[in-house]
């Protein structure tokens, strides 16, 4: 095999690993509301499928080709999924529901920059407690750990939201 066919298919690989990852970061960003962003990405994205498609079609034969196309999509599936959760944009309405008196809780997630609203329900076995934040996407992993700290049976669900206005959304400080 020629140096030249292993090089195309290598780069076949890399395209369309590049290309599905800035896919799937392109529908992450249409979701959220960042149209510009979704365009910018979407058009490169194109341009570097049409080239690795391209190629492949035009030496049709070659299976190395074929294999390095489905190979660099499969990764780059992988690939967009790894980035997307480093990346986390957007913000998420936390709530987080528990029979446990809230007070220590809301006050320690303050203490480390969150916001924190206190409110009470009334839930299958009666009255609970309800903490409500507004936080970046990526910081829900200290959030969660937070929570769990002081109650493990904390019952916690997360909403995408794709406006925020006013309120309480500021950067942590130190744990």
């Amino acid at each position: 095999m020629q140096m030249s066919t292993l090089l195309v298919a290598f780069l076949i690989f890399i395209c369309r690993v590049i290309d599905q990852a800035m896919g799937t970061l392109r529908v992450l960003y249409a979701v959220g509301g960042k149209k510009y962003t979704a365009g910018i990405i979407g058009a490169v994205e194109v341009s570097i499928y049409l080239w690795a498609i391209s190629a492949v079609v035009s030496n049709i034969g070659n299976i190395m080709n074929f294999l390095a196309y489905g190979l660099g999509f499969g990764t780059g599936t992988v690939l967009g999924v790894v980035l997307e959760r480093r990346i986390a944009p957007g913000n998420l309405r936390i709530s987080v529901v528990t029979k446990r008196v809230v007070g220590p809780m809301a006050t320690r997630l303050r203490t480390i920059g969150f916001g924190a609203t206190e409110s009470m329900g009334k839930g299958k076995d009666g009255q609970v407690n309800i903490i409500t934040s507004v936080i970046l996407r990526r910081q829900l992993p200290l959030y969660l750990e937070t929570v769990h700290e002081i109650d493990e049976s904390a019952f916690v669900t997360s909403d995408q939201i794709y406006e925020v206005r006013n309120g309480y959304l500021a950067s942590l400080k130190n744990k």
